[in-house]
């Protein structure tokens, strides 16, 4: 029987299913550092250890389709449901709404730099918009130029850079918002790249709707170092997301819904 499990998201529970994929007797269901979760369109959220193997799927008891994941300093994973708002919690305080500047389509994609207080986030547009959410001011855009598709998913580096889906391609921009490098696959299929996430040690995991594949890349060579299929239909895919060990939150305590 499938065990239920709840996360908590900004100030709204969310109710989950825990369908468990086929196992041996003596596999864990404890979650390890490593583990890759994406989300699909349907609202599903597919657990997986880093070698592809699947653990389990999450399944939303939420109206409306999965879309972009973090996890918290406590380890919970977060799932944005489509309703684009950015809110700041504080403890003891109202939550603090953000009027963000939309491109083409709603807020898709977050991300907080170090600083705490600017927020990247993308439009599906053609750039990567920034938002001051310490002084509640919008950005310049931190591209200088278009970027070479549609703005997706997107993780602000340590070396101050971004890495953002755009559309055929995964863009690699510097601290001066100069584009430096560009990942794709080898093969010839059509590519669609949308969520993806950091991990430790110099690799990052993305996902292309488009194949409904997974990929890790090397982030300085751009070889692929990984790659599953999640079984789902094309353009189902939308975001994975890594579990790694618990960090402070940033100062901003940012949180989309």
């Amino acid at each position: 029987m499938p065990a239920r499990i709840t996360f908590l998201i900004g100030l709204v529970t969310v109710s989950l299913l825990l369908v468990l994929a086929p196992r041996t007797e003596t596999q864990s269901l404890t979650p390890s550092q490593g583990d890759v979760y994406v989300s699909l369109e349907t609202g599903l959220v597919q657990w997986r250890t880093p070698d592809d193997t699947l653990r389990a799927v999450l399944v939303g008891q939420i109206a409306g389709p999965a879309e972009g994941m973090r996890f918290d300093e406590g380890g919970n994973l977060g799932l944005a449901a489509c309703a684009g708002r950015v809110l700041k919690f504080s403890r003891n305080q109202p939550p603090v709404a953000y009027s963000v500047e939309p491109e083409d389509r709603r807020l898709l994609w977050i991300d907080l730099a170090g600083d705490g207080c600017t927020l990247f986030y993308t439009s599906q547009g053609l750039d990567v918009k920034r938002f001051d959410v310490c002084t509640n001011t919008q950005l310049p855009n931190f591209n200088l130029k278009p970027m070479p598709g549609e703005t997706q998913g997107l993780r602000v580096l340590s070396d101050g850079g971004v890495l953002v889906s755009s559309g055929a391609v995964i863009a690699r921009l510097d601290d001066a918002g100069s584009l430096v490098q560009v990942y794709d696959v080898p093969t010839r299929e059509p590519s669609y790249w949308v969520g993806l996430d950091l991990v430790p040690g110099g690799t990052f995991w993305v996902v292309d709707s488009a194949s409904s594949n997974v990929y890790q890349f090397d982030l300085a060579t751009g070889e692929v170092r990984g790659r599953f299929n999640t079984g789902a239909l094309s353009r189902t895919p939308v975001d994975v997301v890594v579990r790694r060990a618990k960090t402070p939150s940033a100062p901003g305590g940012v949180i989309l819904r």
